[in-house]
């Protein structure tokens, strides 16, 4: 419950498809953590974007 968890899904994502990515944030909160999940406008890569929100939430929990 006190897993810090980060989450990131390409909304275009033909791997990983995005209602994948938003069961395992249900699944995750209905396990009693709170992660956090983001939604990028990619498919299976790590974007820009989610690089740089990645980088902001691993400074936020040091």
């Amino acid at each position: 419950k006190n897993l810090n968890i980060f989450v990131g899904n390409g909304i275009i994502d033909e791997v990983i498809p995005i209602h994948l990515g938003r069961m395992t944030e249900r699944g995750l909160k209905k396990l009693g953590t709170q992660p956090v999940y983001n939604e990028y406008n990619a498919g299976h890569t790590i974007s820009n974007d989610c690089l740089n929100d990645l980088l902001s939430w691993i400074q936020s929990i040091q």
